[in-house]
């Protein structure tokens, strides 16, 4: 009888050949390599994790306009930033104004809030009011008026 009729598998049968033994420093070196792309997955993950919430801190101010404008005149100085502090009506309509020419331009309007307010000049609008409106004294206020001036 032939080996392949009591065995089948032998028919094919190839001498078993040991797979090669890594030496120490080809252990090192994949081990370095398998660190290295989980840092750089996780380096990778973080940075996807950042981008969508920075995507949706942009939504969140630009939802709330008000919250924007704050922020951005918390970094005037004292005199400009009190000025400013109850203008926020004025500055939004500013705002409008701008998307209506650029409507009756024909464009699409696409200037965010944001970008209005850091293109925006405080400290060239506080200076264009009367010295009165920018907290200043009225001359009239520290002088006494003539008619009582007794002789």
């Amino acid at each position: 009888m032939p080996k392949s009729f009591l065995f089948p598998q032998l028919e094919h049968w190839e001498p078993y050949v040991p797979p090669k033994l890594k030496t120490w420093d080809e252990l090192q070196a994949e081990r370095e390599r398998e660190r290295m792309q989980a840092r750089l997955d996780e380096e990778q993950r973080v940075a996807a994790k950042q981008q969508a919430a920075s995507a949706l801190y942009q939504q969140f101010q630009e939802s709330i306009p008000g919250g924007l404008y704050s922020q951005s005149i918390s970094n005037l100085q004292e005199p400009v930033k009190n000025y400013f502090m109850y203008k926020y009506n004025d500055v939004y309509n500013e705002y409008l104004a701008e998307l209506a020419k650029t409507a009756q331009a024909g464009q699409e309007p696409s200037l965010k809030f944001g970008d209005f307010l850091s293109k925006y000049d405080y400290l060239k609008n506080y200076m264009r009011q009367p010295y009165i409106n920018r907290g200043g004294y009225q001359a009239r206020t520290l002088a006494p008026p003539t008619r009582f001036i007794n002789y």
